[in-house]
Parts: structure tokens; sequence; C-alpha cells
């Protein structure tokens, strides 16, 4: 599902709340810009979202993709961000931490 122009996020949110367990939950990657499609979907499904992850390529600038989650049960919101980048160029500390369990050499 890349490609936008294929995609419907109500389907994709129905599909979720057909699929999703009582106890389960079900996390997005989702361009930011599409927040407010993606949130309207999940109420319009009867899924609750319950916390956020923005994206962003470097500390400072604008988050440009978001990890969403939601569930069938209200829950407490949390949000948090994650910077790829420092402002001087190297990888973040967070950023490291996360994903230096995919390469021999972080």
């Amino acid at each position: 599902a890349r490609d936008q122009r294929d995609l419907r996020y109500e389907d994709l949110a129905k599909q979720r709340a057909a699929h999703l367990s009582d106890a389960g939950s079900a996390w997005c990657i989702l361009p930011a810009a599409f927040e407010k499609t993606w949130l309207d979907a999940l109420a319009q499904a009867k899924i609750h979202h319950f916390g956020t992850i923005r994206i962003s390529a470097s500390e400072g600038r604008p988050a440009n993709r978001l990890v969403m989650a939601a569930s069938k049960h209200t829950q407490s919101v949390w949000e948090k961000t994650l910077a790829i980048r420092s402002t001087s160029g190297n990888y973040t500390d967070d950023y490291l931490a996360l994903t230096s369990a995919f390469y021999l050499f972080a």
C-alpha cells in the first residue's frame, strides 16, 4: 500500500477493525500530511488512536512521517518525536538506539 493513489484510508481502517483482536493493537506508518485523514478513518471504523511517533529527517524540522497506534479500546494518548539526524548531520542517539540491532557497525 505504498502508493497513496490506490490506498483508501477508510478501507484500511475497516480491515484493521475486522482483524484486530480485543487485546491487540494496530500500527501504521504514514505521511504526516495524512494524519487527520487516518484519525477520521479510525473513528469511522470505531478504532481508538492511542499513540503517535512523529519522525523528522533532522532535529528542528517538522515530521514528515508518523507511526500511529490504535486499538479497539480507549486508552491514554501518548506522543513522541524521533529525529533521524542531529543539527550537525550525525545520526541522533535515539535513532542509533532504535536501529543499532539492524547494523553491524552502529
